[in-house]
Formats: structure tokens, C-alpha cells, sequence
């Protein structure tokens, strides 16, 4: 019995840190997501005001 309460432990900890390795690289992607679109409109933007 003791065994197995520190593998669902263990089992535990590790889809932490999984949902935790996810969601920091959805973050990153999102970030990279949002800051290529604003670059992309401020080139659109610098150049059609010429």
C-alpha cells in the first residue's frame, strides 16, 4: 500500500509539471504571437504612410 501512495504521488507531481510546461509555452507562443502581428502592422503602417 505504501508503494503505491507514493507512485500516485509522484504520478501527481508529474502532470504538474506538465500542465505547467504546457501553459508557459502556450504563454510564450501567444506572446510571440501577439508581438508579430504588432511589428506587422507597424511595418504596414510605415509603409503606406509614404
Amino acid at each position: 500500500m505504501e508503494f503505491m501512495r507514493g507512485k500516485t504521488k509522484e504520478n501527481i507531481i508529474d502532470k504538474l509539471t506538465t500542465g505547467i510546461a504546457v501553459l508557459g509555452v502556450a504563454i510564450i507562443y501567444l506572446l510571440g504571437a501577439i508581438s508579430t502581428s504588432f511589428i506587422g502592422a507597424y511595418l504596414l503602417h510605415i509603409i503606406y504612410d509614404r
